[in-house]
């Protein structure tokens, strides 16, 4: 009767149903030797202090975009953005007269433009500057636009 743990009877749709469940014998613990520490250490040490090499790219000073899309009630004019800040994450291209918010008080105009992603220049998204500090939204890679000098 060892490898028995438990006997019951349930009900289920109407029939008496008997589940029996065995245990698993187990094993006594080992302890992990000290080579398997060192291993674990030293592969946890190889793969945590790895990081990638920064991106070489070189942004250009101007970006056109060619239409006029939306992120949720946020509004990017088409036009050229002038490039006006980076920092380690990427490049802040500048609307030209802001990006606008439409709501029900009516449309406000903020700081904010395009943001060209430094790891990956394919991708480009928006940003605004509000509540002391930039947001970036959206992901605007699907749209039309290029670079100018």
């Amino acid at each position: 009767m060892d490898d028995l743990v438990f006997r019951s009877h349930r009900r289920a749709r109407g029939r008496i149903v008997e589940i029996i469940a065995l245990s698993i014998p187990s094993r006594p613990q080992s302890r992990p030797s000290l080579t398997r520490y060192l291993i674990a250490i030293i592969a946890m040490g190889l793969t945590g202090c790895a990081t990638p090499p920064p991106v070489a790219y070189t942004p250009r000073q101007h970006l056109e975009l060619r239409s006029s899309p939306a992120v949720s009630t946020i509004h990017f004019p088409p036009g050229v953005y002038v490039l006006s800040s980076e920092d380690n994450s990427g490049f802040y291209y500048a609307a030209p007269g802001g990006v606008v918010k439409h709501s029900f008080a009516g449309p406000q105009r903020y700081d904010g433009g395009l943001f060209l992603d430094r790891r990956n220049p394919r991708k480009l998204r928006g940003y605004i500057i509000w509540a002391g500090g930039v947001t970036k939204i959206g992901d605007l890679s699907r749209q039309p636009y290029s670079f100018r000098d």
